[in-house]
Formats: structure tokens, C-alpha cells, sequence
């Protein structure tokens, strides 16, 4: 594994969140669990604070916004992609900036191992904010799981599409990247799927059969996993300082 000692921590630094338990004996199952513990340890107090004014945020709108769940519904699902940021932000960027992946790169940690920590950390933050945003926002989506589920995928794709891009991409870029992406493609559909265009039927016809939306769901947790591998061999073939901004 290469290892570009100039961008490693100091001693004084690694000593504070060293997972003194990881060592080259340990399976990959220990050394998830401690990396995960390091993340809740170093992000946990941020990202409960970042979802309570997130839920205090939906519920206020929620009193505000009463005609329909379709505004409700367009509001509650805005603020938990904006949270995919905050999430990506948080796990990958803000290591990226401190030099905490170079460090991990000091230590006997398979990189499979800590992109799977980082997929598995947001993705939880992912499920719980919309689990409790639309419980407490949009209530009614739960009487329509296919469209949750639907919903709930598409955030963890373009949570899984944050990361691997914050990761793969130095700031700017890393930012700008996956929004830009979903602009153009809700860009190619409104052109191609405007109201009442021969494509936008087809589209509804599939959406309302009981098998449209499940067959979704299941291209869109592909595409995740995608992401995700394509992650791990990226970060597996690149150099330390390729982590560093």
C-alpha cells in the first residue's frame, strides 16, 4: 500500500483517535466495527445535531405547508438530499482535509475496509433521517411503500454517489459533481418526458403496474452497489496523496 509519509498525521494527532485494537491479525469484521466507532466518535455529535434541526426544520414546514402531500412531499424529500451532502461532507471531506485518510493508511486497515465503514455510515444517516422525516412529515407516503422504497434508493444512490465523488474528486469538484449530475439527468427527462408526451404515458403506465416500482427499486440498489465497488477499486489502485486536499 503506498504511503506518502510528508501528509501524515503527527503523533500527538493519531495518538487521540487511534484504533489501538486494529492490528494485522484482526478479521475485517473487527476492523469495520472500531472504524465505524471512530467515525460515530469523531461525526456523531454533528450529525444528531444536523438531523434534530433537520426534523425540527421538516415538522415547522410541515404546520406551514397544509394543502396536499404532494408540497409536503417535494419539501421533506429536498431536505434529505441536502442531508446527503451533510453526510458526505462530514465523512469523507472533512478527512480529506485533516489528512485522517492518509494517517489510515499508516495503520494495517484494508481500504476495502474503510470505503465499506464510509458507505455504511452514511447510508445509515441516509435511512434514518428519511424514516423519521417522512413519518413525521409526510405521513401518508407510508400507506404507498412502493414509492418510499423507491424514494428511499434514489437517496441512497445519491448518497453513495456523494461519496464516491467527494473521495474520487479534490473539493470543488467533489462538491459540484453529483449535483450537477442529477441536473442534467432531470434536465434530459423533463426533455424527453414532458406532460403528455408519448414517453411520459409510457413512463406511468410502468409506474402504476405492481411491478414498476420494485424492478426500480432494485436498478437503483444496483446502481449503489456499483458506486460502491467502483469506490473500493479506485481507492484500493490510487496513491495517499491522491486523499489529501
Amino acid at each position: 500500500m503506498p504511503v506518502n509519509s510528508a501528509h501524515a498525521c503527527d503523533r500527538a494527532k493519531c495518538d487521540v483517535h487511534r484504533p489501538r485494537s486494529v492490528s494485522t491479525k484482526s478479521p475485517p469484521w473487527h476492523q469495520l466495527r472500531i472504524l465505524l466507532a471512530k467515525d460515530l466518535y469523531l461525526h456523531g455529535k454533528t450529525g444528531v445535531a444536523t438531523l434534530a434541526g433537520a426534523l425540527l426544520f421538516c415538522e415547522v414546514s410541515n404546520r406551514i405547508i397544509s394543502s396536499g402531500i404532494g408540497l409536503r412531499l417535494t419539501f421533506v424529500v429536498n431536505v434529505n438530499f441536502l442531508l446527503t451532502l451533510v453526510w458526505s461532507e462530514l465523512l469523507v471531506t472533512r478527512e480529506r482535509t485533516t489528512g485522517t485518510f492518509s494517517w489510515l493508511r499508516t495503520l494495517p486497515v484494508d481500504d476495502r475496509t474503510v470505503v465499506a465503514s464510509k458507505f455504511i455510515g452514511g447510508s445509515a444517516w441516509c435511512v434514518a433521517c428519511w424514516i423519521l422525516s417522512s413519518g413525521l412529515s409526510a405521513p401518508e407516503l407510508w400507506h404507498r411503500l412502493g414509492t418510499w422504497f423507491v424514494l428511499q434508493a434514489t437517496l441512497l444512490t445519491f448518497g453513495a454517489l456523494s461519496l464516491a465523488s467527494k473521495w474520487r474528486f479534490p473539493n470543488n469538484l467533489g462538491h459540484l459533481l453529483p449535483v450537477g449530475m442529477v441536473a442534467v439527468l432531470l434536465g434530459v427527462v423533463v426533455a424527453i418526458a414532458g406532460d403528455g408526451t408519448p414517453t411520459r404515458i409510457l413512463w406511468s403506465s410502468l409506474w402504476d403496474t405492481s411491478f414498476g416500482r420494485p424492478i426500480l427499486t432494485a436498478a437503483l440498489l444496483v446502481l449503489y452497489a456499483l458506486i460502491l465497488g467502483g469506490t473500493v477499486w479506485w481507492v484500493s489502485h490510487a496513491d495517499t496523496e491522491q486523499f489529501i486536499d
